[in-house]
């Protein structure tokens, strides 16, 4: 097995820019596949460091072969100090951020990082942080953290990815995921997207939600259903399906073939969220390898979502309530077509459940909530001694679709 590439530190001195110099910084960057090494690069940030030389596939494999590993540390080696001007928003605090291998800290996964608050600044610790989510997280957190008012708080974790661990637990430290499931003690917390989702083609989550809503103004111009997206799983697989059985229902596409798993990046052009809602009458949410980014911006449009059965959990799930926010549908797509039939029959209880689910989203699922949110779950995270749990993890583990 190859060994760990070398450690490489990075100092984010955190003064936010405008999105058009994160464009540019973006674009300035070296590019060669890298290893999700840490980056001070998210909503702006100002900093002097070793960039990742590349973002990481959405799934990275297990095994990493040793021509991988050589590019790795080949990129890493390449990189070169750089630094962005200090833009008209500042972070509240410094944050310092080491990407490290397995064995400097033990016990830290890959997708993961460990946050510690000391006097005033943020230190971190990252190992094989995914795409950028850790900075556009790390972000979030200073903002919450400065809402506070403290000095310091017990040390916690955080996961990247889309399911809560497999792995390690962490019994005597909070763990923040993205979700939290049955049998897992990860805590749900408000993800990257609120601060951007730059795979996605968009760096400014409030903006982009106000697009997708002034979209869905006008009624749609067709009566279907729409879904597309990488048919990774057998409930992605079955809508394909019944889109061939009832078009008359569901317009729905596998777009993996357009899909290069080593750049994370589609081949051709896709339809942009903002033509989704401005053209069909339905939208669909279905787990992907575990929870869902575009779940929260969906409820801001004005057309009725639908959302699959799946056992992962994000941290607003427990206020929205179905038939009232949404039209739930079992997670293996057995009801869809009836689902979608009841709501044509229905159309003032269709436009009621939009209504409802737009106010909830323009409430409680802003940007400015989702750093109101991450500042309560640091409340109870130090009113619990650092060890603040989901409650879930006594019972039977949710599992993922298999591979």
């Amino acid at each position: 097995m190859p060994s760990e590439p070398p450690v490489t530190r990075v100092r984010l001195s955190c003064s936010l820019i405008g999105h058009s110099e994160l464009a540019l910084a973006k674009a300035r960057a070296p590019h060669s596949r890298g290893s999700g090494q840490a980056a001070g690069l998210s909503h702006g940030m100002n900093f002097a460091s070793c960039r990742r030389s590349d973002r990481l596939p959405l799934h990275p494999p297990r095994q990493r072969d040793s021509r991988v590993d050589r590019k790795r540390v080949a990129a890493k080696a390449s990189l070169k100090m750089g630094s962005l001007k200090t833009g008209p928003k500042a972070l509240p605090m410094a944050v310092d951020v080491v990407e490290v291998g397995r064995r400097l800290l033990p016990g830290l996964n890959r997708g993961e990082i460990h946050c510690r608050f000391e006097g005033g600044k943020l230190k971190v610790r990252s190992r094989a942080a995914w795409l950028e989510r850790h900075v556009q997280v790390l972000t979030l957190i200073a903002e919450a953290l400065a809402s506070l008012g403290v000095r310091s708080l017990p040390p916690f974790y955080m996961l990247l990815g889309d399911t809560p661990s497999r792995r390690r637990h962490r019994h005597f430290r909070t763990r923040f995921a993205f979700s939290q499931a049955d049998g897992y003690g990860e805590v749900a917390a408000p993800d990257f997207v609120f601060d951007g989702w730059p795979d996605a083609k968009f760096d400014d989550y409030d903006q982009k939600t106000q697009a997708m809503a002034a979209a869905s103004e006008q009624p749609p111009r067709d009566n279907r259903l729409f879904w597309a997206g990488r048919c990774m799983n057998a409930a992605r697989k079955r809508i394909v399906e019944i889109a061939s059985a009832r078009p008359d229902l569901v317009e729905a596409y596998d777009t993996e073939a357009n899909y290069d798993v080593a750049t994370n990046r589609y081949s051709t052009k896709f339809m942009t969220m903002e033509d989704q809602v401005a053209t069909y009458r339905y939208m669909i949410d279905v787990e992907g390898a575990g929870y869902s980014g575009r779940f929260k911006m969906l409820l801001h449009t004005k057309r009725v979502v639908l959302l699959q059965d799946r056992p992962w959990r994000e941290w607003f799930f427990d206020d929205i309530e179905p038939f009232r926010h949404y039209v739930p549908v079992a997670r293996d797509m057995s009801d869809l077509a009836e689902r979608i039939e009841w709501l044509r029959a229905n159309p003032k209880l269709e436009a009621e459940i939009a209504a409802e689910a737009r106010h909830f989203a323009q409430v409680r699922l802003t940007r400015a909530a989702a750093v109101a949110a991450w500042a309560k779950l640091l409340r109870d995270h130090i009113a619990a001694g650092g060890n603040l749990k989901s409650g879930l993890q006594g019972r039977k583990r949710a599992t993922g679709w298999p591979p």
